[in-house]
């Protein structure tokens, strides 16, 4: 069974930057998390899938990925293309906030892997994904 998952696209306050709302756990149930379409667009030419949630204790985002030891891969890792020993840093501490603005890298961390390589453009689609656009002011 999948669950249908809306993505609401939206300008920021000033009218100039197209973002998208990107529902975490079932039905939105664990919040939203911000992104730029940009962004959103090259994760999905990288096979991500958009099925995302949220990891317990951390609450960073995540995202289901087969080829990972654990299952699943960090958005925000693999959005910046970190590797072994880099680690994300979010600069308003809000995980689910994946602005380029918000992001920023520990070169010292404790990551053991680089999150793309568990990626394929060719991976399965995980759950319908319906896109709702409707920009705000």
């Amino acid at each position: 069974m999948t669950s249908k998952r809306t993505i609401l696209h939206i300008k920021d306050g000033g009218g100039s930057a197209a973002l998208a709302l990107v529902p975490l756990g079932r039905g939105g149930s664990k919040g939203l998390a911000t992104i730029a379409e940009e962004d959103l667009a090259l994760l999905q030419e990288l096979g991500l899938s958009l099925s995302w949630n949220r990891m317990a204790g951390t609450g960073a985002v995540t995202s289901p990925a087969r080829k990972a030891s654990n299952s699943y891969v960090q958005v925000a890792r693999v959005l910046l293309d970190l590797g072994p020993g880099e680690n994300v840093v979010y600069l308003d501490r809000d995980p689910t906030n994946l602005l380029r603005s918000n992001l920023d890298v520990n070169t010292n961390g404790h990551a053991i892997r680089r999150d793309r390589d568990f990626l394929s453009p060719n991976s399965k689609k995980w759950g319908a994904i319906e896109h709702l656009w409707k920009y705000q002011p």
